[in-house]
């Protein structure tokens, strides 16, 4: 996470240690609410800026996830928030997220077959 007060060193001296001395496969820096995403990968002993996809998302190839802005609702707060996309571009969702969608899931597979069966109750009582 950079600011205005830290992107100075975030995107010098910060991101030469890790290009330099740690030898980190990928280095990124977001602005607050998504304002600027950069990325780079070490090639070569250098690191050369990740280019993003049309969506302004970048791609990891350390973690084969994209890692791109998506706006809405977290924590009760509506922003644009730093997110990961699978790579066919689907939003990973967050644990939270995805116990509701499994029971948003359950509740629809509920209601199709409490219908399916009132419509055969419904069959049973023609002569």
């Amino acid at each position: 996470m950079t600011s205005s007060t830290t992107e100075r060193e975030d995107l010098g001296a910060k991101k030469r240690l890790y290009e330099q001395v740690f030898r980190t496969t990928e280095y990124f820096c977001v602005a607050p609410q998504v304002e600027r995403l950069l990325g780079w990968r070490l090639t070569d002993g250098h690191y050369k800026p990740i280019k993003p996809n049309e969506h302004g998302r970048l791609w990891s190839k350390e973690l084969e996830l994209w890692l791109g802005p998506w706006h809405g609702v977290y924590l009760g707060e509506e922003h644009t928030w730093l997110r990961f996309f699978s790579s066919e571009g689907a939003l990973v969702l967050l644990p939270e997220e995805a116990e509701r969608q499994r029971a948003d899931d359950l509740a629809a597979r509920l209601a199709a077959l409490e219908a399916e069966i009132s419509a055969l109750r419904g069959e049973e009582k023609q002569p």
